[in-house]
């Protein structure tokens, strides 16, 4: 086997060897609370996370409901670190959304970035997307980066959550990081399920192989002893 083959078997080992997705992905949906009354501030929330692997400054990007247009809730000049996940309050209340939120979900969203109505200057009244209802994602030049939409079917007082590299499911108590919080729904705000991509330890131990042994591989099949 040449050389140069080899070395393209194993950055082909690599490819295979990480998860490739998207960098900035909708990760979690709170379509139908327990919360009544419906006007409650955090009824409808949604997780943004940085699946990639470079901070993001999420200044120009937007998102939008239903009618599936950018730049209609624009955000603000916000890193996003790898790794980190954010939480979109979909409630119009200033004065109360974000910690009525904290309240809900505890200590475990003490460190997570919670954004509202006031953090989106400009921006038209939250919608409260609601059963059916899809959920656009667009970067600073107005392309489509992501959309989740209600499927499968919400269960009330449950989120659903979409894994950075993963299907989307019905959250689960107990897995992903899901719990109930103490106003009863069942979600996991703010943590990542997945870890950030990497390349895999034996893509890298492969490329190892190669470098020290001059770029070729070779594969030996073991004789059965008689």
């Amino acid at each position: 086997m040449s050389r140069n083959v080899s070395i393209y078997l194993a950055l082909g080992i690599l490819v295979v060897g990480q998860t490739v997705y998207g960098q900035l992905r909708i990760t979690e949906v709170m379509y139908d609370s327990t919360h009544t009354p419906v006007s409650v501030d955090h009824n409808y929330w949604w997780e943004l996370t940085n699946c990639g692997q470079t901070s993001v400054n999420l200044q120009g990007y937007s998102w939008d409901d239903n009618s599936g247009i950018a730049g209609v809730f624009l955000f603000p000049n916000l890193v996003i670190e790898p790794g980190e996940s954010i939480v979109i309050v979909e409630r119009v209340n200033q004065g109360t959304a974000v910690q009525d939120f904290r309240n809900c979900w505890g200590t475990e969203v003490d460190n997570v970035t919670i954004l509202s109505q006031t953090d989106f200057v400009g921006a038209p009244p939250f919608p409260g997307f609601g059963l059916g209802g899809d959920l656009f994602l667009f970067d600073n030049a107005d392309q489509q980066i992501d959309m989740v939409t209600a499927f499968p079917t919400p269960v009330q007082g449950f989120t659903i959550e979409c894994p950075c590299g993963n299907p989307c499911r019905v959250s689960v108590d107990g897995e992903n990081g899901a719990y109930q919080a103490s106003c009863g729904d069942v979600g996991s705000p703010g943590r990542i399920s997945n870890p950030i991509p990497t390349v895999s330890a034996w893509g890298l131990a492969a490329m190892f192989i190669l470098i020290i042994t001059g770029g070729t591989l070779v594969f030996r099949r073991r004789t059965p002893s008689m």
